[in-house]
């Protein structure tokens, strides 16, 4: 199931997701990656992005 309009893809530059599997899973990630409007490395796990904050990285 998809929520998200296809346009989102056009202005977002990162999407946070707390587990990999989401991107399998969540129509609104899994779709737009696979027709390539979301590329992988625009997807980012929050643990990764807390991390970074944590260590003055982000």
């Amino acid at each position: 199931m998809r929520e998200l309009p296809e346009a989102i893809w056009q202005v977002a530059d990162t999407v946070y997701t707390e587990l990999p599997y989401a991107c399998e899973e969540t129509g609104d990630l899994a779709q737009p990656l696979q027709s390539g409007a979301l590329k992988e490395h625009q997807v980012r796990y929050m643990a990764d992005h807390l991390q970074d904050m944590k260590a003055g990285n982000d």
